[in-house]
This record gives C-alpha cells, structure tokens and sequence, in this order.
C-alpha cells in the first residue's frame, strides 16, 4: 500500500552535503519536522573518508563537525621530488559512518528513509519508487551533480585503499601530497593517512580530462609505493573508486535550473565545491550552517535564497576557476604536471589559503606567476565565459 509522508522539509539525498544539512537542523532547529531520503543504505555512503585542513572550515561552524571527526593530525607534509615540505596546520579526517550514526541519533528513526530511490522531485514533493511520497513545504535536492554539461569540467580521480600492514609504518602525520611518484601523464600524486600504528590509507590522486581511473594500475602504484617504504600489507581492509568534477567554467544559471527546476539545491547539484580541487566537505559544512540559521528553511523562499547562496560562491571562487584552466590547458602531461609542481613550492601561506579559498590579491598574482602561461594564452584564460574552455591549450 502505497502512503504519504507529510513533514516540514524534506532533503533528497543522503550524502555528504544532504547528511550535514540534516544533521544541523536536528542539532540546531529540533522543532522542524525533516525527512530525510536517500537510495543507498548508509547516509554518506559506504566507508567515505574526507581530510580537511583545520583552516578550510570557519570556527564558527565547527560544531557541526564535532560528532564526525574520527581522527585528527598537528600537521602535514608535502613530498616534492627532492624536497619534503612540513606545515604545521592541523588536519582532520571525517568517517562516514560517523556521520550515519550521528545523523541516525539526532532523528528519529521514521524520518530517514535510506534504500528509498527518489523518481521524481519537484519543490514540495518527493515521489520514491514504488509510488510512496513525501509531502513537505520545502524540499532541498543534494543528490548529486546536475548536468555537468552545462559548465566546462576536468576531472580528480582517486583509487584509495585502506591497508592494514605486519608492523607499524612509523608515520606520524599525513602526507598531503606526494608528488615524487610518476608524472609521465600529467599531475599525479598520492595522500597518505595514517589511521592507525599499523594501518594506513593510500589514495592515488590523478587531475585528468575524463572521469575514468584505472584500478588497476592505481592498484599497483599503491602497492608499489608500499614496498618502497619497506612496508608489508597484511591486508587490504577497504578499496573505493570515484572522481570529482573540476569546474574551470560555465553557465551557473543553467546548470542550477539543470537539475529539478525551482527546488532548492545543495552540495555538488548546488555546485558547491572546490574548483579547482573538486573537494566539498568545507562547503557541505558552510551550507548546512547556513540552512540551520535560515528564519524559515521549511517555505518555498528556501529556494531562492539557497540559489542566491551558491551563485554568491560560484562568482566569487573566478580566481580558482582561472587556476584550474591554466593548469588543466598545458597541451601535454608534462607542463600540467610542472604547473602542479610550482604551485606546491609556493609559499605556504598562498598554498593554505587556496585551499580554504580565501586567497589574497597577491596569492591570485602568484598563482597566475607560477603557471608560466604565455601572455596572450594567459589573458585568454583570464575571460570567465559562459561556456568551453577559455582559450587554446598552451
């Protein structure tokens, strides 16, 4: 028998950006009835870890984080070829399955609605396959990407594997960005976590034009840089697979109308993410803050000022939409990979700042510098279209 589900707000989509939303109205604003829906089982999906440094997130949000951060860092390294770099900002590692057992304590159990798949959507609405539905004054779409087609995109992809060695692997803090393994095809790099005495997660990081990550060989480099540090993997506890969009430019009003049209959006449907990184955990944490503090996020003028939110980020992140276009148009793997490179031999505080995108006039010349682009390709990179990559490829 099919049935109706009324509620104040319903958030379609239970990853990341919808899961933090969730959880911030249940912390902050319990007297609103939310339902949340998700197709998978598990709310921020399956064994997901998110690093972050402690400056991408403002401290005034913090307490959103709190419950979900599993493992925390004084530092991190960046391994450049011949030369290691240490930074002393703290980071911090965000599980997944904390983020389904808080969000799982917070609401009551009959308002999440996981292996739920969502067939329709509009902005009271939520049809679930099956025919139930979930009737609100509001709803919020964070179920994904919108049509990637309306804006002009690259890819990160990343291979990871949780490892579980014979014996401890000596590891203090992360390693970042470990830029001294094989560029041959273009910007490439591996981040290690240590998670545990003899536990280590190993991600292969690779900048590319398309989504697609060879398992395979990232199965291999992972192995491979193992051995070298004289480790041995008793076994291998976890592997996941996946790729982020980049956003080098594009028509945000259409992208944003992509999606269900006049529903409120969030998380990378909202286009929110790093552009030139493609991370989004600082900003599924801005968000949800934002959500919770709205006068009323259960009316239908939660869409408008969600849009006004995200088209207020997307202009302002123009300087690292420019950097990712000059990264990612070098015409061969090895000026992609030499602009990866400088950028992290830079100073630390432009490389932090970029990171919590909160760079500088001066960061933005730097960043510009350090591509090396010639004259006439830079200023081609510099004119934020609406469409197609800026210029040729230098």
């Amino acid at each position: 028998m099919v049935s109706t589900k009324h509620c104040d707000l319903a958030i379609a989509g239970g990853g990341l950006a919808g899961g933090m939303i969730a959880l911030a109205l249940a912390m902050r604003r319990p007297e609103l009835r939310v339902v949340l829906v998700d197709q998978g089982e598990t709310i921020g999906g399956e064994g997901h870890i998110w690093a972050f440094r402690h400056d991408d997130v403002a401290d005034a949000h913090r307490w959103l984080l709190a419950p979900l951060v599993g493992h925390g860092w004084r530092g991190y390294d960046i391994a450049l070829p011949g030369r290691r770099r240490r930074f002393g900002t703290p980071v911090y590692a965000v599980h997944s399955e904390r983020l389904d057992e808080a969000v799982r304590r917070a609401m009551p159990a009959h308002t999440i609605l996981t292996g739920r798949k969502i067939v329709a959507a509009n902005k009271t609405t939520l049809l679930i396959d099956g025919g139930d539905r979930v009737q609100a004054k509001a709803v919020i779409d964070a179920r994904g990407a919108g049509d990637l087609k309306r804006l002009d995109i690259a890819w990160r992809t990343c291979v990871a594997e949780t490892l579980r060695l014979t014996e401890s692997h000596g590891l203090e803090r992360p390693i970042w960005v470990d830029a001294t393994i094989d560029q041959s095809a273009g910007p490439r790099h591996l981040r290690i976590l240590p998670l545990d005495a003899d536990i280590v997660r190993i991600e292969d990081v690779a900048l590319a034009d398309t989504p697609e990550a060879d398992g395979e060989a990232s199965g291999a480099r992972i192995a491979e840089y193992a051995a070298a540090k004289g480790w041995t993997v008793a076994e291998t506890q976890r592997s996941e697979a996946g790729a982020l969009p980049l956003a080098l430019g594009g028509d945000f009003d259409a992208y944003w109308q992509s999606g269900a049209k006049d529903v409120a959006k969030a998380g990378l449907r909202a286009g929110l993410f790093h552009p030139a990184t493609g991370l989004s955990l600082p900003d599924a944490v801005r968000t949800a803050a934002f959500v919770a503090h709205l006068g009323n996020p259960a009316s239908r003028t939660v869409h408008e000022a969600m849009r006004n939110f995200a088209h207020e980020s997307w202009d302002a992140r123009r300087p690292y939409r420019l950097f990712a276009r000059m990264l990612m148009q070098a015409a061969d793997a090895d000026r992609r990979a030499a602009r990866f490179r400088r950028f992290h031999e830079g100073r630390r505080t432009m490389i932090e700042r970029f990171h919590a995108m909160r760079s500088t006039r001066a960061d933005r010349w730097r960043l510009i510098a350090r591509c090396r682009l010639p004259l006439g390709q830079m200023l081609a990179a510099m004119r934020d279209g609406n469409s197609g990559h800026a210029g040729g490829r230098a």
